[in-house]
């Protein structure tokens, strides 16, 4: 997943941003409480206004008669309830996100309407809309109503399709596919650096190249089982390879370690493999968008060790490939972050710390005759695959 594949990811993840439409929050509206009107007039604007709001097309409205039905299942009485905990309670059996409470009063000829709109699971008062009037209550039937209805809907449908689009825990998206691209910073390639720098430091020695770091790969499996845990189900794997190459078609005769020695090449090759299950704590969310985690993995670490060789010595052709596998056990904890694009893409950033030990390489098999100053570069004894991880992803919930 790297540079290349991340921007491939991104164009993929764009149409998809663009994708949050028709997303309504459940919402119940109070009776409004009168002053200097009658209840029947304030029950026939709450009306209207149940309906201005159901025409914005940003919320999904309980009706005045189901409403009352639930309640009085419930044996609640409303009247009195002007409290935002009491608003609260009833939104919790009318099992809605938000409802509205307010009042509306008359003193001469001027009409007061003030609305509160209550998130149900925070307690908040989320937005307030006041209008005042000065004219008929008809005029405020047929226009403050539904510019506060507008109102209200206009913050609040930006914000649920802002939510939607970034909230992982909802039931429709407890799973997910995860391509992870980055660099590999392990033990290894230095040690063997070191024996490099050492050879051609050494008074027959030559410059030859040094081992480079890795690349990783790695797809991952998702599964959200609360809204801050995640375990990591199904097939995950992570490759790394790193490899060396080095080609003489000649050498200075005067050299020892390499006298009679020509056309020689020498590669060599690490793979890993990691197969692993894991778990995950989102435990920061410093906006809806975003996320910061921690995690643990643990899993077989595989490695294939890779070694050809050809050389003429005494103008005798000599020439040899090997492969061997090697299993170890491995713990890699992890902590990221995660930006969501929309209600399905995310994009983010991973470090893991990998524990996974030293492998014993000495029963290799070594040629007739090699130059014993390449054996600590060709052939060492023995490969720590511990190190560093860094990785930018690609996510995708369904």
């Amino acid at each position: 997943m790297k540079k290349i594949l991340i921007a491939w990811l991104i164009g993929l993840s764009l149409p998809a941003f663009l994708n949050a439409q028709d997303v309504q929050g459940t919402i119940a509206v109070l009776d409004l409480d009168p002053t200097g009107i009658s209840q029947k007039d304030a029950d026939f604007l709450s009306d209207r206004l149940r309906t201005e709001l159901f025409e914005t097309g940003a919320f999904t409205v309980v009706e005045r008669e189901k409403m009352n039905d639930i309640l009085t299942e419930q044996g609640f009485q409303t009247s009195g309830c002007t409290s935002v905990e009491c608003a609260v309670e009833i939104g919790r059996l009318l099992n809605v996100q938000l409802i509205v409470a307010g009042n509306i009063g008359k003193i001469d000829e001027l009409y007061s309407i003030g609305l509160r709109m209550i998130d149900i699971q925070s307690g908040a008062i989320v937005k307030t809309a006041t209008r005042d009037y000065e004219g008929k209550l008809s005029e405020v039937l047929v226009t403050i109503i539904p510019e506060i209805a507008r109102s209200l809907a206009a913050d609040q449908k930006d914000m649920t399709e802002v939510s939607a689009d970034s909230q992982v825990t909802d039931a429709d998206n407890k799973y997910a596919v995860v391509v992870k691209f980055g660099w590999g910073f392990l033990d290894y390639p230095n040690k063997l650096n070191d024996q490099i720098d050492a050879f051609a430091a050494s008074e027959n020695g030559i410059r030859l190249a040094n081992f480079p770091q890795h690349t990783a790969l790695t797809i991952e499996g998702r599964y959200l089982f609360t809204p801050d845990w995640r375990f990591k189900i199904g097939f995950s794997f992570e490759n790394m390879t790193s490899s060396w190459l080095n080609e003489f078609d000649r050498f200075p005769s005067e050299i020892p370690v390499i006298k009679n020695l020509t056309d020689i090449t020498l590669e060599r090759k690490f793979s890993f493999a990691f197969i692993y299950i894991g778990i995950e704590y989102i435990f920061w969310q410093p906006a809806e968008n975003q996320e910061w985690y921690v995690g643990a993995d643990i899993g077989t670490f595989s490695m294939e060790s890779y070694v050809r060789y050809a050389y003429s010595q005494d103008l005798n052709p000599r020439s040899e490939e090997q492969k061997n596998r090697y299993n170890k056990f491995a713990l890699k904890l992890n902590t990221g972050f995660n930006y969501n694009l929309s209600r399905s893409f995310y994009l983010g950033m991973e470090l893991g710390l990998q524990s996974v030990g030293k492998y014993d390489l000495t029963s290799e098999a070594k040629p007739v005759n090699f130059p014993p100053e390449l054996e600590p570069i060709v052939f060492p004894q023995e490969i720590p695959a511990t190190g560093l991880i860094i990785q930018f992803a690609a996510g995708y919930r369904f």
